[in-house]
């Protein structure tokens, strides 16, 4: 980046972050004029990935850290859990810490709390953790920001802290995003879209025929893992496994940490959370398959493979109808086989058994 360069995005950085206003539930930043809007440490924009953030040089090498901090984002409706999602790119050690303040009562903020410290090469992890400030409780459960107290918020930001052990390669900073819901009550669901009775052609894999050490606890990844290859990243369903693993919590199915490892491959991949089926509908109807969320009990979800579940995640293909009667077309990775792996279940009890959250990996 030249020095005329760097002035102007010095000089925009200022201009824009006093202008910027942000008001949604789920919110993606990414591009220069997203990064302008923020505050922004040791960081410029990338030369080899376009509208991206990277740690600057000094002498040749690259500094040890640098920040972007998002502006104040106000949601339109009142939350009681945050997820933040990032996609950074980390060659070498490097890695990136990802932290969320949240406005946890009319005067009172959380202060930076890290939702997950990353990193490719590096062993990943979250930290979950109980805290008061002010007498107002809140939690960092691995994936989630937990508002305790019955206030709800309405105001988070998020911060980045890219690092470079050795000074000799950068993290790169390509989105981060935050959704923010209260599944107590959530927020109006959009009309019912055109053209969404079709089904996706994805890949089937279940993770039933992996490694019996690990195949009862990698749904997250299996089912990420047939969405990569239907984009044309073929990779083993153990290697994307490991490749995501939460060596805090010790699990496979960190949300984040599935985006984010998705998102290192150059997708831009994200965690939301839908108030309905047909924010589903929608991106079926946009070609894009939705990971979800999902438990149930017994008999509570017929043509399942699993009888109940405490939490389990399955990729939504399609909807079709027969009969007159709509059903929601899923690959269950639970499934024993990846021939048995496809699944149709009525929308009702899908929605009764799904929490709200899914996976979003597509193309930038």
């Amino acid at each position: 980046m030249t020095r005329k360069k760097i002035f102007i995005f010095s000089l925009g950085l200022f201009l824009l972050a006093i202008s910027f206003t942000a008001q949604a539930n789920f919110i993606f930043l990414e591009g220069e004029e997203d990064w302008l809007a923020g505050d922004i440490e040791n960081l410029v924009l990338s030369e080899d990935y376009p509208g991206a953030l990277e740690l600057k040089k000094v002498d040749g090498e690259y500094v040890a850290d640098g920040i972007y901090k998002s502006p104040i984002i106000e949601t339109t409706y009142p939350f009681a859990s945050m997820v933040a999602s990032w996609n950074v790119i980390t060659p070498g050690e490097t890695y990136v810490i990802v932290e969320a303040d949240v406005k946890i009562a009319d005067e009172t903020w959380s202060g930076w709390q890290v939702m997950g410290i990353w990193g490719q090469n590096t062993e990943s992890r979250s930290i979950t953790l109980s805290q008061w400030n002010d007498g107002y409780p809140f939690r960092i459960n691995i994936d989630i920001f937990q508002v305790l107290h019955e206030d709800k918020a309405q105001k988070y930001r998020l911060r980045a802290t890219l690092i470079s052990p050795d000074g000799k390669e950068t993290p790169v900073l390509t989105g981060i995003a935050g959704t923010a819901y209260d599944n107590d009550e959530p927020y109006p669901s959009i009309a019912r879209p055109q053209g969404y009775l079709r089904e996706i052609e994805v890949p089937n894999r279940s993770q039933m025929i992996e490694d019996q050490a690990i195949r009862s606890r990698i749904c997250s990844p299996t089912s990420m893992a047939m969405v990569l290859e239907m984009l044309g990243h073929d990779e083993s369903t153990e290697s994307v496994a490991y490749n995501s693993y939460d060596h805090g919590a010790s699990i496979f199915g960190n949300w984040s940490f599935n985006v984010a490892y998705a998102g290192s491959l150059g997708y831009r991949a994200y965690v939301d959370h839908y108030p309905g089926l047909n924010e589903i509908r929608a991106k079926i109807a946009q070609g894009i398959p939705v990971i979800t969320s999902i438990r149930y009990g017994a008999g509570q979800l017929d043509n399942a493979p699993m009888n109940s579940t405490s939490g389990h995640l399955v990729l939504v293909v399609g909807f079709t109808e027969r009969d007159g009667k709509e059903y929601i077309v899923v690959n269950d990775p639970a499934a024993p086989d990846n021939e048995t792996v496809r699944r149709e279940f009525c929308p009702e009890q899908f929605e009764n058994a799904w929490i709200g959250i899914v996976y979003i990996i597509e193309e930038r």
